[in-house]
This record gives structure tokens, sequence and C-alpha cells, in this order.
């Protein structure tokens, strides 16, 4: 059976109501996409960047399909948006592991890793323990799981920090492409941290607040993160340099 798709105006509607912050979200996805598919090395660093982009790009296409359509019941709408959540939480963790490891070359890295297989083992649980028993929880257990990915990877970005602080180099900061994207990540993660947290609490039923909050805490935020990526695809050094 097919879908109907919602018309123009639902669209619309659905795509303004937080103040053309996702306008701006999508801008500079698109924009970063460009520069890494335009500067695209044979490396694992740029091919984990791109699925990364390319996830988040097509999940985004859909859901401004899904979300505004009255033929799609609430419930799922919600999972589709609840399983989003943590397949662009997966890719984009994985990008940061994987340029953080293209850097430093130690032991400690395998923290990194014990790091992403722990949010892959609880990703992975929720998903089959909401299909299995049809659970109204979902929404919690996406929340909960991205205030954690937030964590590992702000977590990650702050000893990224901590040893290029530590370390001589004749490259200055700007001029290094990590520094752009463990910047935004660090930027993205302390301001979307507390809107994942209250998450579970929205909507309020205050309209105003209901777009006004998620725009300034979630869609600029993320913004940011990729318009820091795209700068770092601009510098004239690899993206791990």
């Amino acid at each position: 059976m097919w879908i109907e798709l919602p018309n123009t105006i639902e669209i619309l509607d659905y795509s303004t109501k937080f103040f053309y912050s996702k306008f701006i979200l999508w801008f500079s996805v698109g924009l970063s996409t460009y520069y890494a598919i335009t500067s695209r090395r044979d490396d694992k660093v740029y091919n984990s960047l791109i699925l990364y982009l390319l996830v988040e790009l097509s999940l985004g296409l859909v859901d401004n399909i899904i979300s505004p359509n009255s033929n799609i019941s609430p419930i799922e709408r919600s999972y589709f948006i609840n399983y989003s959540n943590i397949i662009v939480a997966l890719v984009e963790f994985n990008f940061y592991k994987t340029l953080y490891k293209k850097i430093y070359f130690d032991q400690n890295n395998q923290i990194i890793d014990y790091l992403w297989i722990t949010l892959l083992a609880a990703s992975t649980t929720t998903i089959i323990y909401t299909l299995i028993f049809n659970s109204n929880e979902i929404l919690h257990l996406t929340y909960y799981l991205g205030t954690t990915e937030f964590l590992f990877l702000f977590s990650m970005s702050l000893a990224y920090f901590w040893r290029i602080f530590n370390t001589k180099s004749e490259l200055s900061l700007f001029e290094r492409g990590s520094f752009w994207c463990f910047l935004g990540a660090l930027f993205y993660c302390a301001i979307s941290a507390p809107f994942y947290i209250v998450g579970p609490n929205f909507p309020t039923g205050e309209k105003t607040f209901d777009s006004l909050l998620p725009a300034l805490l979630y869609y600029l935020p993320y913004s940011i993160l990729f318009f820091c990526i795209s700068k770092s695809l601009r510098c004239k050094t690899p993206i791990w340099s």
C-alpha cells in the first residue's frame, strides 16, 4: 500500500515551525557534504565522514515527509524519529572515533573502542526491546542513548584538546582540520546535552516555547557543528592534522 505524501503546505509548516532553524541545518549539512565529496581522499576518516553526512541528509529528508504526514500514525512517526536518532548518533560517534584514532596511535585508544562497543550494544538492545515488546518507552530510551553519546563525544573532545594543547606543533590551531571538528563537537554537546535531558517532557503545549527551545538548543548548535566540519575540510591540511 502506497503512503500518501503530505502536501506542500504541511511540509512547509513543519519545516518553518522551528524558526527556520531546520533550513540552516540542511544548508550546513549540504555544505559539509559538498566539501567532503569534492575533497575526498581514499581514507577511512573521509569515508566515515561522508557516511555520517549522507545518513544525516537522507534521514532528514524522510523525516520532513513523515513527520507532517497525517496519514501516518503518531506511533509510527515516533518510531521512525527515534530510530533515526539512534542511527545518526552511531555514525556520528563512529566518525569522531575514527578521526581521533587517526590522530593518536596509542593504547589509550582502546578506551574509545570500548565506548563505541558500549554505544552500539545499547542501541541494538534498545531497538530489539522496543520491537519485541512494542514499548512506549522508546522516547525516554533514545533520549538516554543520545545523552550517553553526547557524554562520550564530549569526553573525547576534551581529551583531544588536552592533548593538543600539551603538544608542540608548527601548525597553528586554526590550520588544523581536527581542531575545527572537535571544536564544533564540544560546542554542540555542551549546548544540546541539556535539551536531551529535558527532551522527554516535550511538547509542553506552549507553541512558541516548544519551537524556540529546540531551535536554540538543538538545530542551531547542530548547524554550527557542520559549519565547523566544513571549515575543517577547507583547511589545506588533511582533516586529521
